[in-house]
């Protein structure tokens, strides 16, 4: 009777550290989740010689249209580009 007291006890602990795990991870994904909503809202917000995102359009989960505009350039202020998971590339 003992060691099934002992074996519910430790099955109890190890349940209970499982699920603290999980909570904490997915609080961390959550958390994760928000940086780029955070990102993208700090960029619109104008400042002199910052860059502005003026659109975003997303063609998959790994890839989007993006167009910027740059203050200190003076032949071109708005830049097109189009990032993938393999990388970005500026659309003239």
């Amino acid at each position: 009777m003992e060691s099934l007291f002992t074996l519910l006890i430790k099955l109890a602990i190890i349940f209970t550290g499982c699920g603290f795990s999980s909570l904490i991870a997915y609080w961390v994904f959550r958390e994760a989740s928000l940086i780029p909503k955070l990102i993208f809202d700090s960029e619109r917000k104008f400042d002199k010689g910052k860059i502005l995102l003026t659109k975003k359009r997303k063609v998959s989960s790994e890839s989007g249209f993006y167009e910027l505009f740059v203050p200190e350039k003076q032949d071109k202020q708005n830049l097109k580009i189009f990032s993938s998971h393999e990388g970005m590339k500026i659309l003239t």
